[in-house]
């Protein structure tokens, strides 16, 4: 099959506008932990992001659309295109542009990954999704993402594994020892 037409375009300059104009990118970029970032650097990045969202995965949209995944004799298939725009994506470093570069990434600030991922995800929601599953985990090649997942996981993974996913008895030691852990409900 044929890649479809890609229809996603967006307006850099308002991109632009919102990263440094509201967000006060420029308040945190040039300075330590950020002092290799700056108003080019970004707009490089997403220069490159959006013509990435333009060739390769909007026109993958439709693709998707038609084709769905699907589960074969235990294994999951993607879309035509779509494991060549994994590989492409992980390549160009999109999805750790906010990584800390002692983990393999680029060290910028987060909002500038947050912009990225909207480009990402307007010219393709349904791939986006695939990696933004692990965002916040363990993605391409182990790297951990410190997104937005982790302070969640922090501040409450002990409460929920306790009250979800942990057998009673299990349960009670930990609400003993802790005394935040509650009975997981009956089913």
């Amino acid at each position: 099959m044929s890649a479809g037409i890609n229809t996603y375009k967006t307006d850099l300059r308002e991109i632009f506008f919102t990263l440094f104009e509201q967000f006060g990118f420029g308040q945190v970029a040039g300075q330590a932990p950020y002092d290799a970032w700056g108003p080019d650097e970004a707009k490089a990045v997403l220069s490159e992001t959006y013509r990435f969202a333009r060739e390769v995965l909007g026109p993958l949209n439709s693709v998707g659309d038609r084709e769905g995944c699907r589960v074969e004799n235990g294994s999951v298939y993607t879309p035509t295109g779509f494991k060549d725009a994994w590989k492409k994506l992980y390549e160009q470093g999109f999805k750790t542009v906010a990584v800390s570069p002692e983990h393999g990434g680029q060290g910028a600030p987060m909002m500038l990954q947050v912009t990225v991922e909207e480009l990402l995800s307007g010219a393709n929601t349904a791939f986006n999704m695939y990696p933004g599953l692990s965002f916040g985990g363990r993605g391409h090649r182990g790297v951990r993402h410190e997104g937005a997942a982790a302070p969640v996981r922090g501040a409450h993974a002990q409460r929920h594994v306790g009250r979800h996913h942990v057998p009673h008895r299990a349960a009670r030691r930990l609400r003993r020892g802790r005394g935040q852990v509650h009975r997981a409900p009956q089913r």
